[in-house]
């Protein structure tokens, strides 16, 4: 889905979000990730906008308190939110708000090198 942008990559992403077992917190790692690879912004928020609102857990419990029918409607309500949300972000270009850090990260890299006088003169430090 890189580079791709329209309704169809926000329903795609919308679907991948619904169907993967992802919390809000891992949501934001395979954001990162989706960044990296150059996925549109819009494109990136439907996938993070459903992926924690319907999840497995999330449709089971409903499935056994209300009804199948009840569950279609939180989860077309879920995808169709999650694509109108991508929607208007990659809409309105929001690129720009997004912290400089997110688009120089590396995934899988990680930062080797010591702090060179990290702790210079703040006094003793306990380890």
């Amino acid at each position: 889905m890189g580079g791709k942008k329209g309704l169809r990559y926000h329903f795609l992403a919308s679907l991948i979000g619904t169907v993967s077992p992802f919390c809000s917190c891992s949501s934001v790692l395979l954001f990162i990730g989706f960044v990296e690879a150059g996925v549109p912004l819009g494109v990136t928020f439907s996938f993070l906008i459903t992926s924690p609102l319907v999840n497995e857990a999330a449709v089971a419990v409903l499935w056994a308190t209300l009804g199948f029918k009840a569950t279609i409607i939180y989860v077309v309500s879920g995808i169709v939110l999650g694509v109108l949300g991508g929607y208007l972000i990659g809409f309105l270009k929001l690129e720009r708000y997004v912290e400089d850090f997110v688009y120089k990260i590396k995934v899988g890299q990680q930062n080797t090198e010591p702090e060179k006088n990290k702790n210079k003169g703040k006094g003793r430090q306990c380890l």
